[in-house]
């Protein structure tokens, strides 16, 4: 199955083409482990998913809302937002201490951690999860 058509069926996007979050998305997470959607309007959660792994610390939709990343103790997810459930794109465990710092560039071709090891890390995201670049720091932000 291509990307097109997940991207197709999708309840989050309006276009496939350009796609852009057709609605408010307000995502929560947090120690509890649970990644909720909520419908802004109701103020209630319409879809939720448990992520087993730690507790959550960042979390950050791609530009075009196709991408969910989150990262907590030791680890980093991709989420694909075009299907529900939304599914795993890509993860990496080999991150040392909290990540505390997760995005992506406006194209959605690379994004960066960065968190408690000191370091900032810039991932290519269509090419295995190669981590292209690694700079030590002591803070970090990003400006677009």
């Amino acid at each position: 199955m291509d990307a097109s058509s997940l991207v197709a069926g999708s309840h989050y996007l309006e276009d496939p083409e350009e796609p852009i979050v057709n609605q408010p998305l307000l995502i929560s997470a947090g120690y509890d482990q649970c990644i909720k959607f909520w419908d802004i309007a109701r103020g209630e959660a319409r879809e939720n998913f448990v992520h087993k792994d730690s507790q959550i610390n960042v979390t950050n939709i791609s530009r075009n809302g196709l991408y969910l990343a989150i990262a907590g103790w030791q680890h980093m997810r991709v989420y694909h937002l075009g299907v529900s459930p939304p599914t795993l794109v890509t993860s990496c465990d080999a991150m040392y201490k909290n990540v505390t710092v997760i995005g992506f560039d406006r194209r959605c071709r690379w994004f960066y951690t960065a968190g408690e090891d000191g370091f900032v890390k810039i991932w290519e995201f269509h090419a295995s999860l190669n981590c292209r670049r690694c700079f030590q720091v002591d803070s970090f932000c990003l400006l677009p």
